[in-house]
């Protein structure tokens, strides 16, 4: 009677833990400026980013920025500091603990001519 007791018991498999909401980027300030070789910083503003306590990192499309820092700073708030010496269409992703963020874009302007 024991043995078909612990032949017929199944021990219950721990579901695996829910994978943390996505992020998502609502804006990013400011969206258009003009190209520079001084470091800019850049706030991108969006939910789930949890304050960045999990492990994140950050992907590009259009030019990549020289001088690269992305520091949490909330919840809600990443600020990146970079060189945008380069005029054109940069967009940014940011991935947090394998969850990937919506891209957003902003422009960089040619510098203006010295006078």
């Amino acid at each position: 009677m024991a043995l078909a007791l612990a032949a017929g018991c199944r021990s219950a498999a721990s579901p695996p833990p829910p994978l943390p909401p996505v992020p998502v980027i609502t804006s990013i300030t400011p969206a258009t400026f003009a190209a520079s070789t001084s470091p800019r910083t850049l706030t991108i503003t969006g939910t789930a980013f949890d304050g960045g306590s999990g492990a994140y990192s950050i992907s590009f499309t259009g030019p990549v920025p020289g001088n690269l820092g992305l520091t949490p700073a909330s919840a809600t708030e990443f600020k990146l500091t970079a060189v945008f010496n380069t005029p054109g269409t940069y967009g940014v992703k940011i991935k947090i603990r394998e969850q990937e963020s919506n891209e957003i874009q902003w422009i960089v302007t040619a510098a203006a001519p010295p006078q």
